[in-house]
């Protein structure tokens, strides 16, 4: 299933919701898995695999957030 169906069919599902909203709602879950997987990657190439880990992939996602929303 392709964005354009998914945001046909939230179209039908919540009719209220204008274009740009549709859109972003779609595009939201997208940008949120890239920018994770992203992350992911620089934390385990930049840290070791350690308990400091996740404080390392926290930084890197939270800042690249803004940029992957836009």
């Amino acid at each position: 299933m392709d964005m354009v169906q998914i945001e046909k069919q939230l179209g039908r599902i919540a009719p209220r919701l204008q274009d740009n909203r549709l859109k972003l709602v779609v595009s939201l879950p997208g940008a949120l898995v890239m920018e994770n997987l992203l992350a992911a990657a620089i934390a385990v190439i930049s840290n070791p695999l350690d308990v400091s880990w996740f404080g390392f992939w926290w930084r890197a996602f939270s800042r690249s957030l803004s940029t992957g929303l836009t």
